[in-house]
């Protein structure tokens, strides 16, 4: 296929699928500029003005509006995969969307902290849901040369959700009833793409395939590629489904089996969902406001956090244009490096009196540290983990993977606001923590995920037989192309034997 050919079509299906990322780019931009909102304050009892001592239950009630969305989103990703394989992914987002809508009133409509938390399971079940069937959606929709460019799409829009409350957050802030917006205005995003998978957007044609419905996966295809891709992915995408089927059904201890090295590869993708929290992205983005009221008035936090969410949004454009070109390998090495030094000087200077100043400096690498990660660890991980699996195990390979992410998420949301006070670790210390993490998580994917790009996902089995561990790696160019090479001649071999 011709690297520079794709239908319209498929952005189409990428964009749409990709609008539950920008209900959860919006609730994390939207709930967390609420902490420093005067409306919001009074109406829960936290205190305005802010006081300069953080009260403890505050902190607790910050923590807690955190993690409970994404102990939501724990629950609703461990069954995903296993919804999205019995009743399909167009299905499963559908619910996830409907189910986002009815949080997002609870959230705009909360009269006490009670009804607040109730509303924040639920919006965290259902981007729970979405963000781990969407990237899968749109891998499974997506042709080779193209699909780690769609499967930027997801966080692509995390990072408009984010922006877009951001900026809305600045006005609203002056009303009193404008932090009902910053929880309840993702409405629009969940009915929109609520109807446009109901009317508009097809069914992924590799689960037609594992359905036994090839006539209706042609016709999907059809849509997605130029008449002449049809038959023969077609062929392909059958072909390695019944090779799979052979093994069985596919159960949840097939995950941890050495056959295939499943149990190795979902280790591997554990390891990077884990990791993508523990960068401390979450913490920054959604406690941001608070934290730059440590060096600004509140309004000038909020306008500080818009600074950070729009660079945020600027460096996922990267992505595209090199996650395809230069490999997923590549990206996340650099990413994971360069938020590690990012993070080390932002810890330094998180130790130095709190003056504007270090505020400014603080702003200005905390916006190094998002570059980094918005172009690297954002986007890459998802797509990874969304093309690392075979068929009859993708969904729950998706859900434990997913689920790792947001148990990590949970933690991470949850203490930061508790270690970063004074008292405990402080600011700094787990700046230098997360660090340590972002060092780790460069290590392992050095030396233990292999290259992906520019492959179908029936070959991404061959490369991970092939793969092992380095200390020196092959250039990175080199490492792409002889992966693909090893992939189909592994396949060449295979079906000359049979």
């Amino acid at each position: 296929m011709s690297k520079q050919k794709l239908r319209p079509f498929v952005y189409l299906v990428a964009v749409v699928a990709a609008m539950g990322g920008l209900a959860f780019g919006f609730d994390i931009g939207g709930s967390g500029g609420t902490f420093v909102m005067k409306g919001f304050r009074e109406h829960f009892g936290w205190g305005w003005p802010i006081p300069e001592e953080p009260d403890s239950q505050v902190l607790a009630q910050e923590g807690w509006i955190n993690a409970l969305f994404t102990l939501g989103a724990l629950v609703g990703a461990v069954p995903a995969g296993s919804i999205a394989d019995f009743l399909g992914r167009r299905v499963t987002i559908m619910m996830a969307a409907g189910l986002l809508t009815i949080a997002a009133i609870v959230q705009a409509a909360a009269v006490d902290m009670t009804m607040m938390y109730v509303g924040r399971v639920l919006c965290g079940v259902s981007i729970g849901m979405e963000s781990a069937i969407v990237p899968v959606y749109i891998s499974e929709c997506a042709p080779e040369h193209f699909r780690g460019e769609l499967s930027t799409m997801w966080q692509l829009a995390v990072t408009v959700g984010i922006v877009v409350a951001s900026i809305i957050n600045i006005p609203l802030s002056t009303w009193e009833e404008g932090w009902r917006i910053s929880y309840g205005g993702n409405i629009v995003f969940s009915v929109v793409l609520l109807l446009m998978m109901v009317f508009v957007m097809p069914e992924s044609p590799r689960w037609l395939v594992a359905r036994d419905k090839r006539e209706a996966a042609a016709q999907v295809l059809a849509k997605l590629r130029f008449p002449q891709e049809v038959e023969p992915e077609v062929e392909e995408i059958q072909a390695k489904y019944e090779e799979e089927r052979s093994d069985g059904k596919g159960s949840w201890l097939d995950l941890l089996r050495s056959e295939n090295r499943m149990g190795c590869r979902t280790a591997l993708g554990v390891s990077v969902q884990a990791f993508q929290q523990l960068t401390g992205i979450n913490a920054i983005m959604f406690f941001a406001p608070a934290m730059l009221s440590r060096f600004f008035s509140s309004t000038a936090a909020l306008y500080g956090t818009l600074a950070i969410n729009i660079v945020n949004h600027l460096g996922t454009y990267i992505t595209f244009g090199t996650v395809d070109r230069l490999g997923r390998v590549t990206l996340l090495v650099i990413s994971g490096a360069g938020m590690c030094i990012a993070l080390l000087i932002v810890g330094g200077l998180a130790s130095m009196p709190a003056t504007q100043d270090v505020g400014v400096a603080v702003i200005a690498l905390s916006c190094v540290f998002v570059v980094f990660f918005a172009f690297g660890w954002g986007p890459v991980a998802w797509t990874v983990c969304s093309e690392m699996y075979p068929l009859r195990l993708r969904g729950k390979a998706i859900s434990v993977t997913t689920a790792a992410n947001w148990a990590m998420a949970s933690v991470v949301g949850k203490l930061f606001p508790i270690v970063s006070d004074p008292a405990a670790l402080n600011l700094s210390g787990t700046f230098f923590l997360f660090a340590a993490f972002c060092f780790l998580a460069t290590v392992v994917t050095y030396g233990w995920l292999p290259e992906t790009a520019n492959v179908t996902l029936e070959e991404v089995d061959d490369i991970f037989a092939s793969h092992r561990p380095k200390i020196m790696r092959a250039t990175w160019r080199e490492a792409r192309r002889d992966s693909i090479l090893d992939a189909r001649i592994a396949k060449s071999t295979v079906a000359s034997t049979v």
